[in-house]
């Protein structure tokens, strides 16, 4: 395993879950770059695992985080449970690469806002990528210092 002088895994693939579209960034090999990766159709839950597999597979990441929609009391409601849901599904078909939760609260709001300051139109946004932003974000984040979580500390 690639550790950065943290002690924190260099390559890291964080997911943006959405009922339509999920957004995939990655860090750089050197873990300092971070970079919006891919948007994906979430449709077919199956599908969308495979192709996550994938991408974990050819960057040969160490590390995958899952932004969780928490409550502003840190619990998890409705949108929560199901992205804990999906996350969970993720990690069995991810085993032995740990996938662990990190708090998106806002990722998304920021992501249309950094978009927005580039210039980019609403309408765009969401064709221009703004699910892959979020998990950019979400990366950023986690690399700045925010805390992960393992998925069994939540409730099921």
């Amino acid at each position: 395993m690639h550790v950065s002088v943290s002690g924190r895994p260099r390559r890291v693939v964080a997911v943006d879950f959405g009922d339509r579209r999920t957004g995939v960034a990655a860090s750089s090999g050197e873990g300092s770059l971070v970079f919006p990766l891919a948007i994906l159709d979430s449709r077919d839950r199956r599908a969308l695992i495979e192709e996550i597999r994938e991408i974990v597979s050819e960057r040969e990441a160490e590390l995958v985080l899952v932004g969780l929609p928490l409550a502003p009391d840190g619990g998890l409601g409705a949108r929560g449970k199901k992205t804990l849901s999906f996350a969970r599904e993720l990690a069995h078909a991810l085993a032995p690469v740990p996938v662990r939760g990190i708090d998106e609260r806002y990722s998304s709001s920021q992501a249309h806002e950094r978009m927005k300051a580039g210039g980019i139109r609403a309408a765009r946004r969401k064709k221009k990528g703004v699910d892959a932003v979020a998990a950019q974000i979400l990366l950023e984040s986690w690399l700045a210092g925010d805390r992960d979580v393992p998925l069994e500390e939540f409730p099921s």
